[in-house]
């Protein structure tokens, strides 16, 4: 499990992994969501402490995130590839596969 510690941005936001999206971390979201959340670790300087399973490789296993809009777009990412990977491990195929010849045109 991946600690990752949500400082906000000069805008006093953060990235929520539940709602998949860039929120203000004030009382009202932390009432609505954090107090429930399964993710939820605590609250950390301003911000709020977040722990789930990383998929990616390499991964410490303490994160300090301090720009919310590139952790979204990260995982994001993280998401897609993980839909390609789970995919291509059922036997269903690679995902992509270029059609035509080698000058690009179509079969």
């Amino acid at each position: 499990m991946t600690k990752h510690i949500n400082l906000p941005d000069e805008h006093g936001q953060v990235y929520c992994c539940l709602r998949n999206r860039v929120v203000r971390y004030e009382q009202d979201h932390c009432r609505r969501f954090c107090s429930g959340c399964r993710m939820f670790g605590g609250a950390a300087d301003g911000g709020v402490v977040c722990i789930w399973e990383e998929n990616r490789p390499g991964c410490p296993e303490e994160i300090r995130v301090t720009d919310p809009v590139e952790a979204w777009m990260g995982n994001q990412k993280k998401r897609v590839q993980t839909l390609i990977t789970q995919w291509e491990a059922m036997g269903r195929g690679p995902v992509y596969e270029p059609c035509g010849d080698s000058e690009g045109a179509a079969v």
